[in-house]
């Protein structure tokens, strides 16, 4: 009885311990029982693992419309779980997006004074003074940022918990415009009553509609089990299924779609396994977590007994073979439990795995968005969409890496270990640029459209390739510059054309079903690369000139985006989410299976092929957190960063003709720089002509020396 008696005490210590040492995160030991290098289901935002749905892509589109469309308010509707801050922060991290100053705060007891002096903060407007003087220099502020072509978004969460006063200043504060628009766009997150908080601001200011909503509905049944399935492929080395089928057609039904708890149930289930040493994960374990989650049934106190009663045989020195011990039980199978337990208590760590430790309350990567709006482009993350042109698939779906996940940031040229292969250094280059820049450009203010123009090196428009008043993005240059390709919002969704330069005659190759963004043509000629996607997930295809075909070179449940051909026409590189992260890929224009170059970094994209080849030049996250330009070696040796200048980089890099030197635009206090470096970090240099705005700058011909 005495010993009965110590189970009792001990179980809720026991069970309370294990919970928070262990099973909060899981350490990689316990977790190697699946063969997982990290939690899968930890309750974080995590853009990096996002898992993307149909409607998914849509409400990101319907974000980005909302941006780069001058609105004043947009509402994002969502119950607790859904992934909103996940979905808005995947697309404001995406290439694109770097156009976009964000200013962020939280709902929760926040007073306008307090968000007006974030954005003053922002933008060194003094904000101790009247508040109509306060707002006419931020309204001065804005502008100047407008002028650049820049937009600023002032996005707050949890904004369901800002007061009815504080909501109808913001609408004010969103009244702020010029010719071309709104000054300011105001990204609220917040559960569905924010809905009624703002209807009622609007009656309040007089307004019939003053604000855009986008509601995010649940999963169906099917995006369930795949997001599931998405997020044990991205840290897990094993090809064995961790659930049964029916354990998780349970688990998707009972979560109805909200991905917060989809990730608490699996997680939950998760820890049971590993507490019972059972895989693959079946029915009766995720019947017992759903009973202990609706309070029919405790999970298993028994187990949490046992449990404590062999932490107190370690620490009393009792034996597993002492005859009193045996006593206590009748079933052989039970006992041998027990001692399974004892080795497990005798391991028990006491922290959990700084990876696996949650670090908000807002769940993660899959939301679905059902909206109504035309879209528009989400950057590096393109949603892409189905082509009408035949297609051939050329390759299966890739596994996920199951290499060790790379470390936050890559490696500072002063942090590269000594025996590290470094790029020769080369003589200076002293540019007499006589050369053209092909860019995209905003119109005159109250038009959102834009062209696409030469300029040369001092910013002179030398001629408007396409001039016909719609959103424009994406333009590449064919090698014989004869043809131009690029992504067209003209019939109000985006679709891909390329354009005869000597008729300027247009041909359509994809349909206006998503977006699809053109990504390099082959030095030879024959070939256009693009992103698009089918069923929701953007790969990389080919288009042949010479076939009049298109083919699919990756599919994947990732993201594949940006791809570059090497000089011989015949291999690519593109950025993909397939491992994880956002990472750089080889392949050709056969459709191999995808090879990873880049090792070190969380963040690598917009890679570049040197048109002489050797060197790929990409944007990468450093460890300053800006995101700076690197190189690194077509076989993946000798990466290299080449800026260090405390602000973050935007648009692809373009290397100049001979390969020496590398085009870039920095962002700086809310000012683009357009800047040309020699590819071994010296002489980076301001270009002239700052009174034309010049997006995603890529080279059209030849320098001289």
């Amino acid at each position: 009885m005495i010993l009965l008696d110590i189970i009792r005490c001990c179980t809720l210590r026991f069970k309370s311990f294990y919970e928070t040492t262990v099973c909060a995160g899981q350490t990689l030991m316990e977790l190697s029982f699946f063969n997982l290098r990290h939690n899968p289901f930890v309750m974080a935002p995590a853009p990096d693992r996002l898992f993307l749905s149909r409607s998914h892509l849509r409400g990101m589109q319907e974000i980005a419309h909302g941006i780069e469309g001058h609105r004043g308010i947009i509402a994002l509707l969502a119950p607790r779980g859904m992934g909103k801050t996940t979905l808005v922060h995947a697309y404001l991290d995406q290439r694109l997006q770097r156009n976009v100053v964000t200013i962020g705060t939280t709902g929760r007891s926040s007073t306008f004074a307090a968000i007006l002096g974030r954005l003053c903060a922002q933008f060194n407007v003094p904000a101790d003074g009247e508040i109509e003087t306060t707002l006419r220099a931020l309204r001065s502020a804005l502008r100047r940022v407008s002028d650049t072509g820049c937009r600023v978004v002032l996005l707050i969460d949890e904004a369901e918990g800002l007061s009815a006063k504080v909501l109808e200043d913001l609408f004010l504060l969103a009244d702020m415009e010029d010719g071309s628009g709104k000054l300011l766009t105001i990204l609220l997150i917040g559960e569905p009553e924010l809905d009624q908080h703002l209807k009622r601001a609007c009656a309040q200011t007089l307004r019939i509609e003053g604000y855009r909503r986008i509601r995010i509905e649940p999963l169906r049944q099917q995006e369930s089990i795949a997001y599931v399935q998405h997020r044990i492929a991205q840290v897990s080395g094993d090809e064995e299924a961790m659930f049964t089928p029916r354990a998780l057609h349970r688990i998707a039904r009972y979560a109805q779609g909200n991905p917060g708890l989809l990730n608490h149930l699996c997680n939950e289930a998760l820890r049971t396994a590993i507490i019972e040493q059972q895989k693959p994960i079946a029915k009766p374990i995720v019947r017992a977590v759903l009973n202990d989650l609706e309070g029919r049934q405790p999970l298993s106190l028994l187990r949490w007994g046992i449990a404590a009663l062999a932490g107190v045989l370690v620490v009393t020195g009792v034996s597993m073979g002492s005859p009193h011990i045996g006593r206590l039980w009748h079933q052989p199978d039970l006992k041998s439990i027990v001692a399974g337990l004892v080795n497990k208590v005798k391991s028990l760590p006491s922290l959990a795995t700084p990876e696996d430790t949650p670090r908000g309350p807002e769940t993660p990567d899959a939301t679905a968005v059902d909206v109504d709006a035309p879209p528009i482009p989400a950057s590096d993350l393109e949603p892409q969409m189905s082509s009408p042109s035949p297609e051939t698939s050329l390759s299966a779906a890739e596994t996920p890496s199951s290499l060790p996940e790379a470390p936050e940031t890559l490696t500072t040229p002063d942090t590269v270990a000594p025996d590290t292969p470094q790029p020769p250094p080369e003589p200076p280059t002293n540019l007499i640029v006589n050369a053209s820049l092909l860019c995209l450009t905003a119109r005159p203010p109250g038009n959102h459209a834009r062209d696409i123009i030469l300029v040369d090196y001092h910013g002179k428009v030398q001629q408007r390739l396409v001039s016909d008043g719609a959103l424009n993005l994406s333009p590449i240059l064919s090698p014989d510059q004869r043809r131009l390709a690029y992504t067209s919002y003209r019939e109000g969704t985006p679709s891909i054309y390329v354009r005869d330069l000597k008729s300027d005659k247009d041909e359509r190759l994809t349909s206006p079903s998503g977006i699809a963004l053109p990504g390099a043509w082959s030095p030879d000629g024959r070939y256009l690369a693009l992103s698009k996607s089918e069923d929701g997930n953007s790969d990389i295809f080919l288009y042949d000139l010479k076939r009049r075909q298109m083919r699919r070179l990756t599919l994947h449940q990732g993201i594949d985006v940006s791809p570059s051909f090497a000089p011989d026409s015949e291999r690519l590189v593109f950025t993909s989410s397939r491992s994880g992260s956002s990472q750089i890929y080889l392949t050709d224009v056969n459709g191999r299976s995808p090879e990873r170059l880049t090792r070190e970094g969380k963040y690598n994209a917009a890679p570049v092929w040197s048109p002489q080849g050797g060197w790929i030049a990409f944007i990468g996250r450093s460890p300053e957190q800006t995101l700076e330009l690197y190189i690194i070696r077509d076989d993946g040796t000798k990466l290299r960063r080449v800026t260090i200048g405390g602000s973050t980089i935007e648009d692809a890099p373009a290397w100049s003709p001979d390969g020496r030197a590398i085009l870039y635009t920095r962002v700086r206090n809310g000012i683009r720089e357009r800047r040309i470096v020699d590819r071994d970090g010296r002489h980076d240099r301001e270009l002239p002509g700052h009174g034309q705005v010049c997006y995603s700058p890529q080279w059209v011909a030849q320098l001289t020396h």
